[in-house]
């Protein structure tokens, strides 16, 4: 497809207002309208309450149902209540698809055996849960851009030169989980037959489980936040991430990329990707301001060039900071000796 035919769709797509943004790359030189979208839903149910025990370790779905399974797995204590020991724990745990390494699960069974009986309760193991599983505190990066602006290739070369980070796709997740047929996964996959998005709380939810697997790494994150309400439900259910890195890239650039594998892709394919890319535009800016609010900072990297361009624009960020960073290390040490 020419480059002539994209940048005709991409500025027939959308009915844009008054902001004009000039776009130059070598060869060309023109102006396209870019329009303000309202990303914020003040209708959104979110169907998740955070105020409810195990809401920050687990999904509204996954505690239903624990609930419902609790009396297959626990036993009868003395005093007639049903309680858990540490096997029936396990298993309870596995039934929804949250497996455990052995120092893990000690350490939240002795958190939830608060009488020290060796038995707990299905509420004690919920609010143990949102304290060991469920720790705000994330190393998360937040990778975005638009559709085809490098997000996966970048994480996916950072992830394999660095054996400190791993890289979670949101989309990934949610389709692993529907294929294993986990009690969330088979929320997620009723959610999206009915043409709906899985809630931002679900996917989170399916986060946190992945990151328990490499603990002390950090979480290079893509598909994610999607919307404002997103960002919002990342910021409260797991914290401020350390950094976002924005992959900035023109449209008609994105659209090329979309069909660089098709010689003639037919008028649906055009109309997904361009009803994609404007489905990103209408949530960024609002997504991006709240990160601003909350003070992470935004790395903007420039991805209309070659994807090692990308990676040296990430390189020399990197040695740029280094300096600062020692100095700061050493301005800590200074502080602790005194």
């Amino acid at each position: 497809m020419s480059s002539h035919f994209l940048r005709k769709a991409v500025l027939r797509s959308g009915r844009y207002g008054s902001n004009t943004l000039r776009v130059q790359r070598p060869g060309l030189n023109y102006c396209r309208q870019i329009r303000n979208f309202e990303t914020f839903s003040k209708t959104k149910d979110h169907l998740h309450d955070s105020n409810k025990p195990g809401s920050f370790a687990f999904a509204d779905s996954d505690i239903s149902v624990m609930d419902s399974l609790f009396r297959d797995f626990s036993h009868e204590g003395n005093d007639g209540t049903s309680y858990l020991d540490l096997k029936e724990c396990a298993r309870l745990l596995t039934s929804i698809g949250e497996r455990l390494d052995d120092t893990s699960l000690q350490e939240l069974f002795h958190e939830a055996d608060c009488r020290k009986t060796g038995e707990i309760k299905l509420e004690e193991l919920l609010s143990a849960s949102d304290k060991v599983l469920g720790n705000a505190a994330s190393r998360i990066i937040l990778v975005v851009g638009g559709p085809a602006s490098g997000k996966s290739t970048l994480c996916d070369k950072l992830g394999n030169d660095f054996s400190t980070v791993i890289h979670l796709c949101t989309g990934t997740l949610v389709a692993e989980e529907v294929e294993s047929g986990t009690p969330l996964g088979q929320e997620c996959e009723s959610i999206m037959a009915q043409g709906d998005k899985v809630p931002g709380a679900a996917i989170l939810a399916l986060v946190r489980r992945r990151m328990r697997a490499h603990p002390g790494k950090r979480v290079l994150l893509t598909g994610f936040p999607r919307t404002f309400e997103d960002a919002r439900d990342f910021v409260v259910l797991m914290g401020t991430p350390e950094i976002a890195l924005n992959l900035e890239c023109d449209d008609t650039i994105l659209m090329e990329r979309e069909f660089s594998r098709d010689d003639v892709p037919v008028p649906g394919d055009i109309d997904a990707a361009l009803k994609k890319l404007r489905n990103f535009h209408k949530h960024h800016r609002a997504t991006m301001g709240l990160l601003r609010e909350q003070h992470v900072p935004i790395v903007n990297l420039d991805c209309a060039g070659t994807q090692e361009n990308v990676w040296d624009q990430l390189l020399a960020i990197g040695r740029l900071m280094r300096p600062a960073a020692h100095k700061l290390e050493l301005s800590d040490e200074a502080k602790v000796s005194l």
